[in-house]
């Protein structure tokens, strides 16, 4: 196994090494991009295993690929501004990514002078990578993308690309476990705010007022707190009379 690792890297150029370093990194990347609960991780991942996609296909002369990615690149930024930067906020950015992802199997057909059906299966991928991660509610963005990768490794399977393949496939965990995660905590916050719901009640009654607090530090109960400022206005009260009678 090791003399194959060997015997691989000894044929490629320093370039390709560099390629797949690029690669490797972004194997990574995919595995934990999803399982974030936050938004703006996510994007920020994704950001940069676009980045060195876009490297590992430049080294490997896959231009067109690495373009794409850089188009990627560009809707990360503008998707993670959205909310932030009104410029971000313009929906003709979802139109313009959504088109760039449909049209994009056009240049190959055009290449290979016919129309090629498995062709439709990464503009597929591509449609829902974009309207996930455009969508500000993450359960929504990993359903998109586990749809996605999906589609897209059928699609790898038949393109032959073992890095593009594992990628994928590690995306798709990601977005699997990070879906289960989604699930997890919100169980965890409905938990903790069902016991929340009940604490203001028993905090209310828990909590002592001043005369009460006084009443304790006297070792009085409310009640004979109250039975003792009512013999108190009686003894006042007959102290008054007794004073009329006398005069």
């Amino acid at each position: 196994m090791l003399n194959l690792i060997v015997d691989y890297f000894a044929s490629l150029t320093p370039v390709q090494i560099a390629g797949t370093v690029f690669g490797a990194i972004m194997m990574v990347l995919a595995l934990i991009n999803f399982i974030s609960t936050r938004r703006s991780r996510i994007l920020i991942i994704r950001a940069v295993t676009d980045v060195c996609s876009a490297l590992n296909n430049f080294c490997f002369g896959s231009f067109t690929a690495g373009l794409l990615n850089c188009s990627g690149l560009c809707r990360e930024i503008v998707f993670y501004y959205r909310g932030k930067k009104k410029w971000a906020d313009s929906i003709l950015w979802l139109f313009l990514f959504l088109a760039i992802v449909v049209l994009s199997p056009f240049p190959e057909c055009f290449t290979e002078g016919r129309f090629m059906p498995i062709l439709l299966l990464p503009a597929a991928s591509g449609v829902f990578t974009v309207t996930g991660l455009y969508n500000k509610n993450t359960v929504v963005t990993k359903c998109c993308i586990i749809a996605s990768q999906t589609l897209y490794t059928f699609y790898q399977i038949t393109r032959n690309n073992p890095t593009a393949l594992i990628t994928s496939v590690m995306a798709l965990v990601s977005a699997i476990i990070g879906l289960i995660n989604e699930y997890v905590q919100r169980k965890r916050a409905a938990k903790a705010e069902a016991a929340g719901g009940e604490t203001p009640e028993a905090a209310a009654g828990a909590e002592e007022t001043p005369e009460a607090a006084d009443n304790a530090g006297r070792g009085e109960t409310p009640e004979t707190a109250g039975g003792a400022a009512v013999s108190a206005e009686e003894a006042g009260a007959a102290g008054g009379i007794e004073r009329s009678r006398t005069e």
